[in-house]
């Protein structure tokens, strides 16, 4: 057990990496996600935070993610990505390759 554990499956390990992987990396996401709503796929007032849960919950296998909230607010907003449509394959795609192109190299290594 301990910081190695926190590491891998998740990319809770780009801290390290901050300016040159995670920000570039929420940044591709953000653009992905913008085409999407550009293209009327998911709401404009979508959240990232709620297109990331749907985006787990479209995987095949996943019935449920288990996220944390402190507020009300943050509750409904989680209610929020419940509400969301599935993503397209286009959307997926798309943050696939931003995992792919930023992120994959750090994290992998460490599973």
């Amino acid at each position: 057990m301990g910081s190695a554990q926190d590491k891998g499956e998740t990319w809770s390990g780009l801290g390290e990496c901050l300016e040159d992987v995670a920000l570039p990396a929420v940044a591709g996401i953000s653009t992905a996600i913008d085409a999407a709503k550009a293209r009327g796929e998911i709401a404009a007032e979508a959240t990232m935070a709620q297109t990331a849960l749907r985006w787990i919950l479209d995987h095949e296998g996943v019935t449920c993610c288990i996220p944390g909230a402190r507020t009300v607010e943050q509750v409904e907003g989680i209610l929020g990505a419940a509400k969301l449509p599935k993503l397209s394959e286009e959307t997926h795609a798309a943050v696939k390759d931003v995992y792919a192109e930023k992120v994959q190299a750090i994290v992998e290594p460490q599973w």
